[in-house]
């Protein structure tokens, strides 16, 4: 019984997730969530899951992974400032390894 209210709840909450994904006005490119990489999509449904509405929650996350600025996602994951900075952490290195991270330009001398 237990266990089919949790995959119920996890299911709408990722129903809703993706909706506000898709049809988010910061998604000015309108990529949609089933196409960013798969560890890109669990770590964005990680941080919902525990934290709920990531537009008023954890806004600036949210403002990057909308983008697919995943550089940017991955400093705010890893400088997160919660109570779960080993998962924060998991999250950002599940993220590092999948998605492209622009290289450093050298600085001119």
């Amino acid at each position: 019984m237990i266990t089919s209210i949790d995959k119920a709840v996890k299911e709408k909450s990722t129903a809703t997730l993706i909706t506000r994904y898709n049809t988010s006005s910061l998604n000015k490119n309108k990529v949609k969530f089933k196409d960013l990489p798969a560890q890109a999509q669990t770590v964005i449904a990680s941080v919902s899951y525990q934290y709920g509405t990531l537009s008023t929650k954890a806004p600036k996350f949210w403002a990057e992974v909308i983008v697919q600025d995943w550089e940017a996602a991955i400093k705010i994951l890893n400088k997160f400032g919660d109570k779960y900075p080993t998962r924060r952490k998991k999250e950002a290195a599940l993220l590092k390894g999948a998605v492209p991270v622009k290289a450093k330009t050298p600085k001119k001398p």
